[in-house]
């Protein structure tokens, strides 16, 4: 009995946190929609990434963080890339699948196709969204410049994108050096770097 209630004390404790600790980050990241930092280096866009990460696991909340990094984007190629958007997602989704198939009519899948080495940068990113997506992933860090693209590529990607948040409930936070882009967002654009604060002295040097 008092270990079914220590455990109830831990179980309701841990809730109460995981609520305080969402709330906190939807004040600095409201849900559905993109968000842009800019992070001038590599590293330091790793070393943010991975502090969210540790943010979100310290809490039990893992499930719910992804992740687009370029050191994602590799492709099996020689599945295809809707085999790859697939590949060890273990929750029944098939190419048959009437889930996967009503969620492929909602979003663009022209690049289906295609053969994995031919993908464009966006279109690899699309993939990196599609497997975060598909696991029920609520916020997505993204460490790309998308510098390669054309800007209006990149704006016609960025419009799909603020549609799509808010069909799939989620917010994505771009990391990125691409000054054109930041410009271009002036208005999710953050000054600062939320729950970072401790850290910028080690991020700075």
């Amino acid at each position: 009995m008092i270990l079914v209630k220590e455990f109830a004390m831990f179980a309701f404790h841990s809730t109460k946190n995981q609520i305080q600790f969402l709330n906190c980050w939807q004040t600095a990241f409201a849900p559905k929609q993109l968000y842009f930092i800019y992070v001038p280096t590599a590293q330091q866009r790793r070393q943010i990434c991975q502090h969210y990460l540790n943010l979100f696991a310290q809490h039990h909340l893992s499930k719910q963080i992804g992740l687009i990094t370029p050191q994602k984007a590799a492709l099996l190629p020689y599945l295809s890339v809707e085999e790859n958007i697939l590949l060890n997602l273990n929750r029944g989704f098939t190419k048959k699948n009437r889930s996967w198939q009503r969620w492929q009519a909602a979003h663009p899948t022209n690049f289906f196709d295609k053969s994995p080495r031919d993908l464009t940068a966006s279109e690899r990113f699309y993939v990196q969204l599609y497997r975060n997506l598909l696991i029920d992933k609520k916020f997505i860090l993204v460490d790309t410049n998308l510098a390669q693209e054309k800007p209006t590529t990149v704006q016609t990607l960025l419009t799909a994108l603020d549609r799509l948040v808010k069909t799939e409930n989620c917010t994505l936070i771009f990391l990125t050096a691409n000054t054109e882009l930041l410009a271009s967002e002036t208005q999710n654009r953050l000054t600062h770097i939320p729950f970072f604060t401790a850290h910028q002295k080690s991020l700075n040097s």
